[in-house]
């Protein structure tokens, strides 16, 4: 660490503020990700590109200068001057930078947005953006700390009175940042001993020039007694003290050091409680018609009957309007009754009682919802996020017996909990909540459900898609 208290001060409060600015690019670059349209990359590439790089060399250039005034101080703090060389504020690698953000962008997008992008608007890009921009954040976040980090390793290898530089952790590194933390002041330059180059996305690790001698921290020594042990452990063991690849995952240094001392690193093996997988119940009509009764049926008896005719009028000719104008986030066509009927569905499922157990429903659909055809591979959806932002009727029943040639059927598993409403348990009249009554065994989730399929093939003729509820409302079910 510093020689001097005020030394040390400043290396920390330095790294902290890089890790600010480093959100600070972060928070920007998630605006400048909404123009990028996840249906059309190629197309909305361009101008994103442009002002994405943009961005970056400007934070490049700020995260430098943090650097450059923390290492005046510093040297004052150290020395007793100010004075010294400083180099690599304007290096600013704009080819690399650009590669990153290419990949960890537009290229995510394109990974995660499946085949048939062109119907992407159906499977809600919104929620292809949200799985893609973490990776983006990442790299945003290394390559911005990069210019400060970049700063004070070249102006550290042209300083005489240096010894070097050194890492300097985020209080909890990876077991790979401690292991290059133990080393201490050894690195001159960008080439020197996997040096700049091996900061990872996401890691908060900072730097600081040693002059002097190096003396660790408290939690340093606690990292160089973590290697030593898992090194000498590896040594009487296998005698295997290099990184596994993925053709010789044997036990070594860096595993021995997150598993014998879990606490301190972030990547640590941690032995969790697993929680019991509860596998859903699957339902015969008769069984679906039994549980909506059983849970739904006093409920619906107490319906308010201006919420009761306001329900029927969705459940009649109205489902497929006012589901429409949810998707679309247009009303203009809407009657007065079926936007009062929107409001009503939502009021009488928030009152009514959760799904009690996880279950498997069914669902009818049509097959260019998901950007299928006759022709299409079924498989091409598996692990695609959908969200559904308009109440979805389902049957209280695990199969269907019946499908149109342009449908697909859709078997969801149902978390506990979640927000729903059983609409046939009473015969027709002014009790029911359906226009017929008992005829369609339906249960009517909420709005706002998110959900991925993990199976699909075909059983007796028809195209199935098997898959589960993620979350209703943003809310986590399950």
């Amino acid at each position: 660490m510093a020689e001097t208290r005020l030394g040390a001060a400043l290396t920390d409060a330095h790294r902290i503020a890089q890790v600010q600015l480093s959100g600070e690019a972060v928070a920007a670059s998630r605006l400048l990700f909404s123009t990028l349209d996840p249906s059309d990359v190629a197309g909305t590439k361009p101008e994103w590109m442009v002002l994405q790089m943009t961005l970056m060399k400007y934070y490049d250039e700020k995260s430098a200068g943090l650097a450059e005034s923390y290492l005046s101080e510093y040297r004052s703090a150290e020395l007793g001057t100010s004075v010294g060389p400083v180099a690599g504020v304007e290096d600013f690698d704009a080819e690399r930078v650009a590669r990153s953000m290419d990949a960890m962008g537009p290229g995510k997008l394109v990974q995660y947005s499946g085949p048939d992008v062109e119907r992407l608007g159906a499977r809600s890009a919104a929620l292809v953006s949200d799985k893609a921009f973490p990776r983006l954040a990442g790299a945003v976040r290394r390559h911005v700390l990069g210019g400060g980090r970049r700063t004070l390793a070249e102006s550290a290898r042209r300083d005489k009175r240096s010894g070097g530089w050194r890492r300097v952790s985020d209080g909890k590194p990876c077991a790979f940042c401690a292991m290059l933390v133990t080393r201490g002041p050894v690195y001159f330059s960008e080439e020197t001993a996997l040096g700049m180059r091996s900061y990872h996305d996401d890691c908060g690790c900072g730097a600081e020039i040693v002059y002097g001698t190096w003396t660790p921290t408290k939690l340093e020594q606690q990292f160089i007694d973590a290697y030593d042990d898992a090194a000498d452990s590896a040594s009487a063991g296998d005698g295997i003290r290099v990184a596994p690849t993925a053709s010789d995952p044997r036990d070594t240094v860096l595993h021995r050091m997150r598993r014998n001392d879990a606490e301190l690193f972030s990547d640590s093996v941690i032995p969790k409680p697993q929680p019991s997988i509860v596998a859903a119940r699957t339902l015969t009509e008769d069984d679906g018609r039994a549980l909506g009764k059983r849970v739904w049926f006093d409920f619906a008896d107490n319906v308010e009957p201006a919420d009761a005719q306001m329900v029927r009028i969705y459940t009649g000719n109205s489902y497929g309007a006012i589901n429409g104008a949810l998707r679309e986030g247009d009303f203009a066509y809407l009657s007065p009754n079926q936007r009062d009927s929107i409001e009503a569905l939502d009021r009488v499922i928030d009152a009514a009682p959760r799904v009690p157990e996880k279950i498997t429903v069914s669902r009818a659909v049509g097959a260019d919802v998901f950007g299928l055809n006759k022709d299409s591979d079924l498989s091409t959806v598996l692990g695609v996020p959908f969200r559904d932002d308009a109440f979805v009727s389902t049957a209280l029943q695990s199969k269907l017996t019946y499908l149109e040639r342009n449908e697909v059927e859709l078997r969801l598993d149902v978390p506990a909990g979640t927000q729903g409403l059983y609409v046939s348990a009473h015969e027709r009249g002014d009790k029911s909540l359906a226009v017929f009554g008992p005829e369609e065994n339906e249960l009517i989730l909420g709005r706002g459900i998110e959900y991925e399929f993990d199976d699909a093939f075909v059983e007796d003729g028809k195209r199935v898609l098997v898959g589960r509820i993620l979350r209703q409302n943003g809310v986590t079910r399950g």
